[in-house]
């Protein structure tokens, strides 16, 4: 099946431990393959080799000109993955998950639900709900996902900084795996990546995801410990909507599974904890559009006095 596509496609394993594994695979199932940043370096080209959009802007630039089908990359240690599409544009994570999750229900139709962390879509429920699975949350941290997985034997799991792990694999996250489930998604399904995230968005509708990292002064932890975990703040979003900058945000809950999260009847979602190594406040959001997402941010800014 994937013989058959002679797949173009441009590897980056980020000069780590991928390289030879990723490349006799792609060759074995004929790919054309291309690669960047194959060799050895333990500087890691004086970078920081996690695959994510900044990492990998020059990859964006190769594949827009058109020559390759679509790139893969993975981190130093081949934990994690990167997409990049036919048209050179970086595939969030989340939109990986819901990639590889629709692929295995709805084209190899395997049975089983699905775990995420609470920084990580929401989509996913919706999609877990529509196939009659169950869907998890749990905070953040590999260890939690793999545990939740084993205890329901579910099908995938997954966050958002791009690690996921497939049933019946190794018990924690594999970049080369989810970048293989990716190639043979390309070839079953013989749809673009774009086509596919189409499909999925007209079928379980679409949420703008959105994640920052906003600095505080160390002597203001504990200001803002007190002000989330003690009074409980809510933010009152009743001022944006008032001045339809925002829809109507009715909080359906609140919950301190892992640092502080709102979740709101109309699907959207707040998520606020601190960074466990720097001095950070970590807001990640999904709202009905990326305007929505700017304005909350700005009001929570100002709000928290970050």
């Amino acid at each position: 099946m994937i013989q058959s596509k002679n797949f173009r496609i441009l590897f980056n394993p980020m000069y780590g431990v991928a390289k030879d594994i990723m490349m006799m695979c792609l060759a074995s199932l004929r790919c054309y393959v291309d690669t960047m940043n194959a060799y050895r370096d333990t500087m890691f080209g004086l970078d920081i080799p996690s695959p994510n959009r900044e990492q990998l802007g020059d990859m964006e630039v190769r594949i827009e000109k058109g020559k390759y089908d679509f790139g893969l990359a993975t981190d130093g240690d081949s934990d994690r993955m990167a997409l990049i599409d036919e048209a050179g544009k970086f595939v969030d994570y989340n939109d990986v998950l819901k990639l590889l999750y629709y692929y295995l229900k709805e084209y190899r139709e395997e049975s089983g639900g699905i775990v995420r962390n609470l920084a990580t879509t929401h989509i996913l429920d919706k999609m877990a709900e529509y196939y009659g699975e169950e869907a998890y949350e749990v905070p953040v941290g590999f260890k939690n996902i793999s545990q939740k997985m084993q205890e329901h034997d579910l099908l995938l799991g997954g966050e958002s900084s791009g690690g996921l792990k497939i049933r019946g694999h190794v018990n924690g996250k594999d970049g080369i795996l989810a970048s293989l489930l990716a190639v043979e998604m390309m070839a079953r399904t013989g749809k673009k990546i774009g086509e596919i995230l189409a499909e999925i968005d007209q079928k379980f509708g679409y949420l703008y995801f959105s994640y920052s990292n906003f600095n505080y002064d160390p002597s203001q932890r504990k200001r803002l410990e007190d002000l989330l975990f003690e009074e409980e703040y809510q933010p009152d979003l009743s001022q944006l909507v008032a001045e339809d900058l925002i829809s109507d945000k009715k909080l359906e809950k609140v919950s301190y599974l892992d640092g502080v999260k709102y979740y709101y009847v109309d699907q959207s979602w707040i998520s606020i904890r601190f960074s466990g190594t720097e001095p950070l406040l970590r807001i990640y959001m999904e709202m009905k559009n990326e305007a929505e997402v700017k304005e909350i941010l700005n009001f929570l800014k100002a709000d928290l006095k970050i």
